[in-house]
């Protein structure tokens, strides 16, 4: 015979389920919720400032700057006496400055206006600047775990953290001075307000209704304001609502996403009109090649593994393909019996973004979903289902499949900021040997033409101002060029070309120096006027 203690009232009451129940975390949740943010803020800080900006961080630069229309006017065929910094702040980089320069570029104006208070506050270093995508990145990681833990899904919220926190995507946009990490940081704070408001607009309080209201039509408002393609995952909560809400809670969710909308509208989009027709300009609007449905629907399966794993961008293996669709597959084959609102939330943040990127694809003939910036809105969405699923398995299932996702991730991932500092170098060598007498010519004759603007604005942002004058070269010199250039005593050539010594004259010059070559740019020549 077993003794049972009498029931109190608490005891009587119906069991509350996961997502009702109140919750408070123990020691070692959060034990593990702070070694989760402290190995994402090792894997996204160490070394952060080791690489050189590359060429999209040098548009962040000029922008948050104000100048980024004296920034795209590269002279070519003409020689100009000196070369101008237009990524330096100084008394024109005002916020105002900031948003009319973004009529010259092709995203919203927050991340660079944030980006202009930062480089104030903390100065031009590399690990300074990429502090902020950084820093958006590890706490992007807490909306993630606390969206989960709020429907009763704990474990499964330090998983997602974990996935997240060495998951090659997310890593990667935190290297970067671009405002992916901050848009995926707003972005998953709106999906935590989302599922956070859906009790209270059905049954809260008129004051909380109104609180978590605002709070949510405000991150709307935020997101949008980021990154565009932010709205690609802001569509997942149309899916949501459709499908979780009912009466006046989805009365509420409409007017508060209206509300977000026509805020948005009216602030930015007299600008983002002004903008469309730079956007048309940038070349990763091109159309591509042949196969593109075949490629296309390759890159759409297996965008679950480059999420996570680290793998090249520019081709798609079959069996990436394959692993990517038996992950998806798989996880939502096992939250079927227990589709809650935590999976729906993650399913729709994930596939509708993947989708809509798919057809804009097919529909535009673009590549967008074969760049990890534009999906990586996604990751949190694909980390959050992975998780949920990991968390249906039975414990042995679940630790070998943690481990095993883990290594490879392991073996696939490469620490933030890889050593190579060519524009530095390519800098330093030219400061040591060019003089106010010599003609420095960057010769891209017969190479791809956006090689000027990838590695001279690099040069001349590590070089400073310089006062010698400057020829950059993407075809061939007219006479009346040729004859200017020999007049010069001494030239020096930047060329990345190996089929033949680019002496720019070799009639009246001869070489008679080459430098060691340098990572992505190529080659220093100096010649000499002969006698």
């Amino acid at each position: 015979m077993t003794l049972q203690a009498p029931a109190t009232s608490a005891a009587r009451e119906p069991r509350a389920s996961g997502s009702d129940r109140r919750w408070t975390p123990g020691r070692a949740w959060i034990a593990g919720f702070v070694l989760i943010l402290a190995v994402a803020a090792v894997m996204r800080f160490y070394h952060l400032g080791q690489d050189d900006y590359w060429l999209d961080e040098f548009h962040s630069l000029a922008s948050s700057a104000g100048k980024r229309a004296e920034f795209e006017l590269f002279t070519y065929g003409r020689i100009v006496e000196e070369s101008i910094v237009w990524t330096d702040l100084d008394n024109r980089s005002t916020l105002g400055a900031a948003w009319r320069s973004m009529r010259h570029d092709s995203h919203p104006p927050l991340y660079f206006m944030t980006l202009l208070l930062w480089r104030r506050a903390l100065g031009d270093t590399e690990a300074a600047v990429r502090s902020l995508s950084a820093g958006m990145s590890v706490l992007s990681i807490v909306p993630v775990i606390l969206l989960l833990s709020a429907v009763g899904r704990h474990r499964a919220g330090l998983l997602a953290g974990l996935i997240l926190a060495v998951s090659f995507a997310h890593i990667r946009m935190a290297q970067e001075a671009r405002p992916y990490s901050m848009s995926i940081f707003i972005t998953s704070s709106t999906y935590l307000l989302l599922v956070l408001a859906e009790p209270q607009w059905s049954t809260g309080t008129r004051r909380a209704r109104f609180v978590i209201s605002a709070a949510y039509g405000a991150s709307l408002y935020l997101a949008v304001l980021t990154h565009y393609f932010a709205g690609l995952a802001l569509l997942g909560h149309v899916a949501y609502a459709a499908v979780r809400l009912r009466g006046p809670a989805f009365r509420l969710w409409a007017v508060t996403a209206l509300a977000a909308a026509l805020a948005a509208a009216g602030t930015w989009l007299v600008p983002f009109v002004a903008q469309v027709a730079f956007i048309r300009t940038q070349p990763w609007l091109a159309p591509r090649g042949p196969d593109h449905l075949w490629q296309t629907l390759l890159r759409l399966t297996d965008l679950p593994i480059r999420l996570l794993l680290q793998t090249t961008p520019f081709k798609t293996f079959w069996w990436q393909s394959a692993a990517g669709f038996l992950l998806l597959g798989g996880s939502l084959l096992l939250l079927a019996r227990k589709w809650d609102r935590a999976a729906l939330a993650c399913t729709v943040w994930f596939v509708v973004p993947a989708l809509l990127l798919f057809a804009l694809d097919l529909a535009t003939h673009k590549e967008l979903l074969k760049h990890l910036r534009y999906p990586a809105v996604a990751v949190p969405g694909m980390a959050g289902l992975v998780a949920l699923a990991l968390d249906r398995l039975r414990t042995p299932l679940r630790w070998t499949a943690l481990i095993g996702l883990l290594v490879a991730v392991a073996l696939r991932l490469e620490l933030p900021a890889s050593a190579h500092p060519h524009a530095r170098a390519a800098a330093e060598q030219l400061r040591a040997v060019a003089t106010p007498e010599d003609l420095v010519i960057y010769d891209a004759v017969g190479w791809p033409i956006d090689w000027i603007p990838q590695f001279h604005a690099p040069i001349v942002h590590y070089l400073g101002e310089t006062r010698y004058p400057t020829l950059l070269l993407r075809e061939p010199m007219a006479d009346d060029l040729k004859a200017q250039v020999q007049t010069y005593p001494r030239i020096i050539v930047i060329s990345p070309r190996i089929d033949a010594v680019p002496n720019p004259s070799p009639g009246t010059h001869r070489p008679v120096a080459r430098s060691e070559y340098i990572f992505q740019v190529g080659w220093f020549y100096v010649f000499v006027k002969q006698s």
